[in-house]
């Protein structure tokens, strides 16, 4: 016999009651059976889900499970306002509530925020935060900025083991810290665009393990005095080669007519800017 055409008897039956005809006659012959065969599939969906992503906060309210189940719903059945328990039913009958679905959907709903998350897990900021945030820059302090940052990452307060020691917070998230202080940076600056920014980052940032505005205000004015001197340098450079290039013996110039040149390669350099 072959080993892989053996099945195991219950994986077999949950398979055929996969078909929603093979549900239909059963739920007709025996509706009892039939939901309680849809509540312990739904349960063994969730705790294979739990055991796959530890990090998922399930609450008694059942809010990220209400918000998940119910983004599912409205994808898949444009169906809206349903609770917990009816979106995952219907999602079942509709053969929409499998691992797959859900662990996708809560990559999503990471992604934009929306979800509470454990204490001390840090988590992307809502559209809604990050217009919070950018209100603080404008009515308040840089640094304020930031902390209302990083409050929001951490759903709302900074882990208390932090709260008098800002330095080892720093030290223990980096990444974040970093990601703060360039949001808050950028957002103070709306005229750099993605690319110079790329840029700016390449030359002054690259190895840089931890990031604050202060420290980005003051590298970004760094890099764009070395930018101009060296576009400066060039434009006289391009200056000698084209005048070597007409022969000309700058010996021979006045130190006046020498002195323009080199001025108006300068203002040349700066309208490049």
């Amino acid at each position: 016999m072959n080993p892989e055409i053996i099945r195991d008897p219950a994986e077999e039956y949950r398979a055929l009651l996969q078909d929603p005809e093979i549900r239909k006659e059963l739920a007709a012959r025996d509706p009892e059976f039939a939901k309680r065969f849809e509540k312990e599939e739904i349960r063994r969906i969730v705790g294979v889900f739990r055991q796959r992503n530890p990090s998922y906060l399930a609450d008694k309210a059942g809010h990220n499970a209400s918000i998940i189940f119910s983004a599912l719903a409205e994808k898949h059945l444009h169906q809206y306002g349903l609770d917990v328990d009816e979106a995952a039913s219907e999602l079942w009958r509709a053969g929409k509530f499998t691992l797959a679905e859900i662990e996708g959907q809560y990559q999503t709903c990471l992604a934009a925020g929306v979800l509470r998350v454990p204490r001390g897990t840090v988590k992307q900021l809502t559209e809604k935060q990050k217009l919070e945030v950018i209100a603080s820059i404008r009515l308040e302090q840089p640094e304020v900025a930031v902390i209302r940052y990083l409050q929001h990452a951490f759903g709302g307060k900074i882990p208390y083991e932090f709260d008098h020691d800002v330095r080892q917070f720093m030290a223990a998230y980096p990444e974040l810290c970093s990601e703060a202080a360039v949001f808050v940076w950028r957002n103070t600056h709306p005229d750099i665009d993605d690319a110079e920014f790329q840029e700016f980052h390449q030359a002054k940032l690259a190895n840089a393990p931890l990031l604050t505005v202060e420290l980005l205000e003051n590298a970004f004015e760094a890099w764009q005095k070395s930018k101009w001197k060296s576009r400066a340098l060039g434009a006289v450079d391009d200056f000698r080669e084209q005048a070597a290039e007409r022969s000309e013996d700058l010996d021979s110039l006045s130190d006046e007519e020498l002195n323009r040149r080199i001025l108006q390669a300068r203002k040349d350099a700066r309208a490049t800017r």
